[in-house]
């Protein structure tokens, strides 16, 4: 948990509860009780990918309640995490007031209301409530959506994403290209004083623990087809990464996931620590503190790429404090 957030959280949505922290609590336990793949999910799995209630330093909301009365009834007798996600992402992405609870207050018989997704949004739309209310939202937002959506029926998710693609006008080291540095501060300080727009080349996507098979798959957001990854990468193996050619292997990549690297990793947030033995057995990669974040010229960086003057209003920076990542690259880099 955040040390801010130890200061204050919402309400909770009982009267008695003292924050939205007991809600979090109640509502994992209530899903993990419910679903029937929850008893092969390892402790450590649930702590660091189902109970948190947040991520980056996004809005907090108390979205678990909502969700979990939404959709849980969609999973309930879903017998694997794969299933409760093929159950779920087909409603994710249509009309957000077509799924009602049995004690919902009825809604007029023509209300529709429908979200949409809307590259590089501003103002930044990251939490899930605001997603909703401003009607629209970018990879962000719907990889934050969708992750949180899961978790609150008990599927342990995550977000994935790279804060600068390795292409382009941005290819290559930060030590040898100084637009590297530009990409992951959104501009700022750039020659012609723009900020976001062609800045911001940043991509983020959906992990979940597939139970059955032990592993992270990846589901690419909005997905434009049933394929887990299409739109990422357009071949996938757990040997080779994203792209491998059997016949020039390697060689000819030269964007997306496949040519992550040094100054464009992709990383993971999460709430595990590192240096856990336990924990980190199932992070997929090594954690890594976002305050000792720096770029191979030194820059000193966050993913925050979105928010890269992030702070309190005292002015005590937040873009790197309280943040850590799981290095994903050689996952998705291209191996030969």
């Amino acid at each position: 948990m955040p040390e801010f957030d130890r200061h204050f959280l919402p309400p909770s949505v009982s009267i008695d509860g003292s924050s939205m922290l007991d809600d979090t609590i109640a509502f994992t336990l209530m899903s993990m009780n419910a679903s029937q793949w929850s008893k092969s999910l390892p402790l450590a799995l649930r702590l660091s990918y189902v109970l948190p209630y947040a991520s980056y330093h996004e809005t907090r909301s108390n979205w678990r309640p909502l969700f979990f009365a939404k959709y849980f009834a969609l999973v309930e007798n879903a017998t694997s995490t794969t299933e409760a996600m093929s159950r779920l992402l087909p409603y994710a992405f249509q009309d957000w007031s077509g799924r009602e609870w049995a004690s919902a207050p009825p809604s007029p018989p023509t209300a529709s209301y429908s979200i949409r997704w809307s590259s590089s949004t501003s103002p930044p739309v990251i939490d899930p409530l605001s997603f909703v209310a401003y009607g629209y939202g970018s990879c962000t937002a719907w990889a934050t959506f969708i992750t949180y959506l899961a978790r609150a029926v008990g599927v342990p998710t995550r977000q994935a994403g790279t804060p600068c693609w390795n292409g382009g006008d941005f290819k290559g080291l930060a030590v040898d290209n100084s637009n590297v540095s530009l990409c992951w501060h959104g501009g700022l300080g750039s020659k012609d004083g723009t900020v976001g727009g062609k800045w911001l080349y940043n991509h983020n996507w959906v992990e979940y623990w597939d139970n059955q098979n032990n592993r992270w798959v990846y589901q690419n957001v909005p997905p434009g087809t049933a394929t887990p990854n299409a739109g990422l990468c357009s071949s996938f193996s757990y040997t080779h990464g994203c792209n491998y050619d059997n016949v020039t292997h390697c060689d000819r990549i030269d964007a997306g996931p496949g040519a992550a690297m040094r100054d464009h990793e992709i990383f993971s947030p999460t709430w595990s620590l590192a240096n856990d033995p336990y924990g980190n057995q199932y992070d997929g990669g090594g954690v890594v503190d976002v305050a000792g974040l720096a770029l191979s010229n030194g820059d000193p960086v966050s993913p925050l790429v979105w928010s890269p003057r992030l702070a309190a209003p005292d002015g005590t920076p937040l873009k790197d404090v309280g943040l850590r990542l799981v290095n994903r690259t050689d996952f998705y880099r291209c191996r030969p």
